[in-house]
């Protein structure tokens, strides 16, 4: 194989590496943790490199130019591979990113319809908050274990804690409350405030029941008079199979919703 030939396979793989490195780390790692994860990822071709040309030195060679003659490689090929790296990078960044925003996405949030009194059996009590205040680290493992019991990708689950992201859902918290919201384009969608871990894990899977029962429906398409029907329907089933005290929830707002 020739010495063009092995330069051009090199480059293929960069640029096909960097694409679906890109997109990989835009659609599973959100916000600061997508940063960390570029931090590391964007140097691997150059230190790759300068482990082919170190291992491919001529051993008869003095120290002193050895030396030199790495360099003047690196710095060579360093410069040759840097643009077609950076523009894969980019690309695989924004297909990434496409792929996170075209996510089915959640419903114009329903109103917040409280719980009937807890007299009323079946419903949720939302009336206290929690006996002992949670930190965003337990919100997120007991979001992230509903989610696998529900069978629900992590990918789908909002970003615990402060953020820089202008899209997206995100939990954080304040002095008093959880804050369940969504950001478009910097824009606040909507903003649900509970001092209840469990209502605050009920938005949430409210959300992605209906994410999960609109990829239903695109896989078991049905006209569009029964679409509206079946996709509540489904994100009902969801719901229940969560919590059925949820999903008691869930159809007091849809009553209340379709107005009886």
């Amino acid at each position: 194989m020739s010495e063009v030939t092995v330069a051009l396979v090199w480059l293929a793989v960069i640029v096909a590496a960097g694409v679906v490195g890109s997109l990989l780390i835009v659609r599973h790692l959100p916000g600061r943790r997508a940063l960390g994860g570029f931090i590391l990822w964007l140097p691997v071709p150059y230190l790759v490199l300068a482990a082919i040309i170190g291992a491919n030195g001529d051993p008869t060679l003095s120290s002193s130019q050895a030396t030199y003659n790495f360099q003047l490689a690196f710095v060579l090929a360093s410069f040759v591979i840097t643009i077609p790296w950076l523009i894969a990078n980019l690309v695989g960044g924004l297909i990434g990113r496409r792929g996170r925003r075209n996510n089915p996405p959640l419903p114009a949030n329903w109103a917040n319809v409280p719980a009937r009194p807890a007299a009323d059996t079946g419903y949720p009590n939302w009336s206290q908050g929690d006996s002992s205040s949670l930190s965003l680290a337990d919100i997120s493992e007991l979001m992230r274990g509903i989610a696998a019991r529900a069978d629900i990708e992590e990918r789908w689950l909002p970003q615990v804690g402060p953020t820089t992201d202008d899209w997206g859902t995100f939990i954080d918290r304040d002095k008093f409350d959880f804050i369940y919201f969504e950001l478009e384009r910097g824009g606040m969608v909507f903003d649900l405030r509970t001092v209840v871990s469990d209502q605050l894990m009920y938005w949430v899977f409210r959300d992605r029941a209906y994410a999960k029962a609109s990829n239903y429906l695109a896989q078991n398409p049905t006209t569009p008079d029964r679409y509206d029907r079946l996709l509540t329907d489904k994100q009902q089933e969801i719901i229940a199979g969560i919590d059925p005290r949820w999903a008691v929830q869930f159809a007091h707002e849809r009553r209340h919703k379709a107005g009886r």
